[in-house]
């Protein structure tokens, strides 16, 4: 049987042939959108350290379960969670399990990434579709629009209507004070945004519950309607996780016109960085990111697939964790159009003209 590392490859490769076939053929293909001024509507808390690394565990931890017994539970599965929740959707292979933790105070419900050919057909399929369950959309905007296979892996088969109501139940009843995070890796970051807004939109009327989107190198989601949807929503964070030229969160091509919500923490070799909404805004100043980075890592996509691993993401937040006070944010301001023009910015194009590390496979990080 193939390895999930060689067949997530593999149709990473596929993906970056046809996105240099397409920007071969589309010149002009990334046009550069203002954020419309968009009031943050994310809360000011920048994530933690402690949040990140909690966030690749618990995304790399549902890759190896089965279900919520515990004789069945992976060897990693740490002593202080509680398995809530888990299910595996036959007809499409989605995975995805609620978790608590009494110690850290919190509720998770964490998806599974691309590993099965279904999931992989399901990440090439590019159909805009309205937002929610089928006849049943979730915002009344017709152009509020995300990706048909994501949404139909979230909100299909009654996924999302069993998520909903153990997760509101815990939430409103049972655990009133603990935080509600959502988070996922890869394809699984893209189905926890979706299930986040959702989320966001059933829970408004309950004014102490806050939803926290921390995704893990997630693709692009939806539409520029869905965009500023999602960032207006005022009980709702969305923070994206990006190590280095991961090649997935570049990908859709943004000539297709899907965009990212949320906020870019961008984690370099040598720095952290965190882009406002991911395109930023000119009024407020905040800078977005620079336009190499849609670009870049498709000059590599063999090490642009590397850094999509969740063991990458893994390594390099502990590394980071060992060289801050991990108490605090490891990122605690956003670039601003200044920090720009002051070389502030993504440098990650350097890689490829550096001899020793075009070759650094180990994904560590040098202080």
């Amino acid at each position: 049987m193939l390895s999930y590392e060689f067949r997530i490859m593999s149709s990473l490769l596929m993906s970056a042939l046809r996105y240099l076939i397409f920007a071969c053929l589309f010149k002009n293909h990334y046009a550069r959108l203002n954020s419309g001024n968009i009031a943050m509507s994310s809360s000011s808390r920048f994530p933690t350290v402690l949040d990140a690394m909690e966030v690749v565990m618990l995304s790399n931890l549902v890759y190896g379960m089965k279900n919520c017994e515990p004789n069945d539970l992976p060897p990693e599965f740490p002593s202080y969670l509680r398995c809530e929740f888990y299910e595996e959707k036959s007809n499409d292979g989605t995975q995805v399990a609620v978790v608590r933790s009494d110690e850290k105070k919190y509720v998770a419900v964490v998806y599974a990434g691309t590993d099965s050919a279904i999931d992989v057909l399901y990440d090439t399929d590019l159909e805009a579709v309205r937002f929610g369950p089928k006849h049943d959309y979730l915002v009344e905007n017709k152009h509020v629009k995300v990706y048909g296979g994501f949404n139909e892996q979230v909100f299909g088969d009654g996924l999302y209507a069993r998520l909903l109501a153990l997760v509101s139940d815990m939430i409103l009843n049972q655990y009133p004070s603990y935080r509600l995070i959502v988070t996922g890796h890869s394809l699984g970051g893209a189905n926890s945004i979706l299930t986040s807004v959702a989320f966001a939109i059933a829970l408004s009327p309950y004014n102490h519950v806050f939803v926290e989107n921390i995704s893990v190198a997630s693709p692009r989601t939806g539409t520029e309607a869905f965009r500023k949807y999602a960032n207006s929503l005022e009980n709702l964070s969305i923070w994206r996780l990006v190590l280095k030229n991961d090649i997935v969160p570049r990908l859709p091509p943004s000539m297709y016109f899907w965009k990212h919500p949320g906020h870019t923490i961008q984690m370099n070799t040598n720095k952290i960085l965190c882009y406002y909404l991911h395109y930023g805004d000119k009024v407020l100043e905040y800078a977005g990111v620079p336009f190499p980075w849609n670009d870049v890592p498709f000059l590599d996509p063999i090490t642009g697939s590397l850094h999509h691993l969740i063991k990458a993401y893994i390594d390099y937040i502990q590394t980071r964790n060992q060289t801050i006070n991990n108490e605090t944010s490891f990122v605690i301001s956003f670039v601003s159009t200044k920090d720009q023009l002051l070389g502030v910015q993504y440098d990650e194009w350097s890689y490829y003209n550096s001899e020793d590390e075009s070759h650094n496979i180990e994904l560590t990080i040098n202080e």
